[in-house]
């Protein structure tokens, strides 16, 4: 058991993939950031405009991909490197709605006054 340790240890991938990791590390760290930034604009222009940016929901659909792709790889699910060792994501790969198939945008619903009248309570009301 101790020279398999041994072995592990002295293996150059596992420490060239530990750097490769620590990098990614710090490259998540960035996307956090920008991921915010884009979720923050996304929200102002739909105060301001009251419908969603195309190109953000692009962006942000890549984003969230990349992240994905990044997780993945932290975590040895992928051996394959995210951006910038491979392609960037595609607007293909992720599910973004085209710029004139997005839904409305929905209203929330006001909130309840006061509590609801049950149907046995409202007829009792009604015959007094």
């Amino acid at each position: 058991m101790d020279d398999q340790i041994k072995e592990n240890i002295k293996n150059g991938s596992i420490w060239v993939r530990g750097l490769f990791m620590a990098l990614f590390a710090v490259i998540y760290g960035i996307a956090e950031i920008v991921f915010t930034a884009v979720a923050v604009f996304q929200f102002l222009f739909v105060l301001i405009s009251g419908k969603r940016n195309g190109q953000l929901l692009s962006f942000g659909s890549q984003m969230a991909t990349f992240i994905y792709q990044i997780v993945n790889f932290q975590t040895f699910n992928s051996e394959e490197k995210p951006f910038p060792f491979s392609d960037w994501p595609s607007s293909t790969e992720t599910a973004t709605p085209a710029a004139g198939d997005e839904p409305p945008l929905k209203e929330a619903a006001p909130p309840a006054r006061g509590r609801k009248k049950t149907a046995k309570k409202a007829e009792t009301e009604k015959k007094a």
